[in-house]
């Protein structure tokens, strides 16, 4: 019994540690969208493609479509990473950050012997212990960190492991639909990266502590 609380444990550290490097090349990615030469280099790219697309047979003034603009990146490619491939790199690694994180979050399935289920009477005993030693019994720091784990489940359930109807701005028009939304944008990432090194330190704490039972 306690190997498996112990099983499961070591999944709950292995998933914060990964969150952490994925948010770390978040940041890295985000870095180097501000870089100088990838402003200069967006615009050298649009100036030339827009010099393309006015060779092309099907041009019309004041317009560019996709099908030049899949032609001009084929015949000249540009440097990785490109600013377009850092923001996609930024916004992947964080929606990805996100799933990780809430393996500790969600439900998990065990294995005898091995790990116990994530279920919820197995979170209700442990994640506490593991937060009380994280914060150092700082109430209201468990708060505001449970407030943050309560939006990444949102998230996470509604737009990223389902996608939840009413979690995305659809309109139908005539004869365009659309859709907007914005998953994680409102999501302190920040200080959900701050939190983790300590928190991931935590659950080895409460670890060594079942292994001297």
């Amino acid at each position: 019994m306690v190997a498996d609380i112990r099983g499961r444990l070591l999944l709950w550290e292995v998933a914060i540690s990964e969150t952490k490097a994925l948010l770390d090349l978040a940041f890295r990615a985000e870095m180097g969208s501000k870089q100088e030469f990838q402003k200069v280099e967006l615009q050298n790219y649009i100036q030339e493609l827009n010099k393309f697309a006015r060779t092309q047979p099907d041009y019309k003034e004041g317009t560019l479509t996709s099908t030049q603009q899949i032609k001009f990146d084929s015949i000249y490619p540009r440097p990785f990473p490109t600013f377009s491939e850092c923001r996609a790199t930024q916004d992947a690694s964080v929606k990805l950050a996100i799933i990780y994180f809430c393996q500790v979050l969600t439900s998990g399935e065990g294995q005898l012997n091995v790990a116990a289920d994530n279920s919820k009477a197995f979170k209700e005993e442990h994640w506490p212990k593991v937060l009380s030693k994280w914060s150092g019994n700082n109430v209201d720091l468990e708060e505001k960190f449970s407030s943050l784990c309560a939006q990444l489940r949102i998230v996470r359930n509604e737009a990223l492991g389902h996608a939840q109807a009413d979690f995305f701005n659809i309109i139908h028009g005539d004869p365009i639909t659309t859709m907007s939304f914005s998953s994680w944008q409102h999501i302190d990432i920040k200080y959900w990266h701050s939190c983790l090194e300590n928190l991931r330190i935590a659950v080895l704490q409460y670890l060594k502590e079942l292994n001297a039972l």
